[in-house]
């Protein structure tokens, strides 16, 4: 039974200092590395275990980064976060000034023509988050029916091989 103290690995006393401390942690690290490489080999030993580890290790990891850099271009080629920034400002600044001096009639025609100006910029603005929101949604459901059919591919494989030979035979 262990003491109070003990370390796990190598059964000595804890009462040491930052240096062997390390020296300890290091010794367990490479004794993991040893017992994980070891398990790696075997695995890269066994063509049918290099496939089962890459058909549901090394691939669905691949698809989510994938999966992930979709979704992260969606955002920017729509420019969502800048447009949810910029929702009331005019359609590409265009803007009328209201010039020198003040004159009413002018003052009106400047400060509608800007205000449709804004409005015009919200609703183009307000149309292509919309279409960028439905196209992430799209990548959304695209990749997870891209990233479970990855996983049911090799069950599929088979079940298409046992009904093709009932057919033939």
């Amino acid at each position: 039974m262990m003491k109070f103290g003990q370390n796990y690995l190598f059964g000595s006393n804890l009462n040491l200092d930052h240096y062997q401390s390390r020296i300890l942690l290091r010794k367990a690290a490479f004794k993991f590395v040893k017992i994980f490489n070891g398990l790696y080999n075997i695995i890269m030993e066994n063509v049918f275990l290099q496939y089962l580890f890459w058909q549901f290790l090394e691939m669905p990891g691949n698809i989510l980064k994938a999966w992930k850099n979709f979704l992260k271009f969606n955002l920017n080629y729509f420019s969502i976060p800048l447009l949810l920034k910029t929702l009331f400002s005019p359609w590409r600044r265009y803007r009328m000034s209201y010039g020198k001096g003040f004159d009413i009639g002018r003052y009106f025609t400047a400060f509608f023509s800007n205000l449709i100006f804004r409005i015009l910029g919200a609703i183009m603005r307000v149309f292509l988050i919309i279409i960028g929101l439905l196209v992430e949604i799209f990548l959304i459901f695209a990749g997870i029916i891209i990233f479970f059919g990855w996983i049911a591919l090799p069950a599929l494989l088979i079940v298409g091989l046992i009904f093709g030979f009932k057919i033939l035979f």
